[in-house]
């Protein structure tokens, strides 16, 4: 018998449907092979997460970030949530990002415009550190999708346009999947 690890998708009339982590194949079984299992088997929930950036007024130092940190890895955890969706500015945006990955989730990055231009505003103003943790998420994401594809002129709006998209996003997820869905803001 070979094992393999399976995510659960969905159910409907055909069964219901896994997908194989490593090969990415789908297969339906029937109530009659899963029988009261799928009881026991809860629907993934979708995050969208937003937050303050770290840097300027809203500095944090190592102790505060770590116990932040903790905090928002316990919300995840207790709430299963494995898909996550949302920006990567520095500050609680990446310690979102970084938790979701570190939890083995799945980290769906949206960007209002390029990355490059992003990471110049939004990131490099918090340090080096933060440019390379920006990069870390950005290698470790399973998407990286962008709002508008124009450089920043300035216009705040986008970075507000860009969370409704995320969001939008993270609602049509988790209504593809049938699980549950939660935002969560610091």
């Amino acid at each position: 018998v070979d094992g393999h690890a399976m995510q659960y998708l969905y159910s409907d009339s055909n069964g219901h449907h896994f997908m194989n982590q490593e090969t990415f194949d789908q297969i339906a079984l029937n109530e009659d092979i899963v029988g009261d299992a799928m009881k026991y088997i809860l629907p993934e929930t979708v995050i969208h997460y937003c937050g303050h950036a770290f840097y300027n007024h809203h500095p944090i130092d190592d102790q505060a970030e770590l116990e932040l940190k903790a905090q928002m890895e316990k919300v995840l955890t207790e709430n299963r949530c494995t898909i996550a969706y949302g920006s990567l500015m520095a500050g609680s945006d990446i310690l979102f990002a970084e938790s979701i990955l570190k939890l083995g989730g799945e980290l769906n990055i949206w960007l209002p415009f390029g990355q490059d231009n992003f990471c110049n505003v939004a990131v490099h103003p918090a340090g080096k550190q933060w440019v390379e943790r920006f990069q870390a998420c950005i290698e470790k994401a399973n998407t990286v999708s962008y709002a508008t594809e124009s450089d920043f002129l300035g216009d705040e709006s986008l970075f507000g346009y860009c969370s409704d998209v995320a969001m939008g996003m993270a609602i049509m997820r988790a209504n593809s999947l049938g699980s549950k869905r939660l935002q969560l803001a610091v």
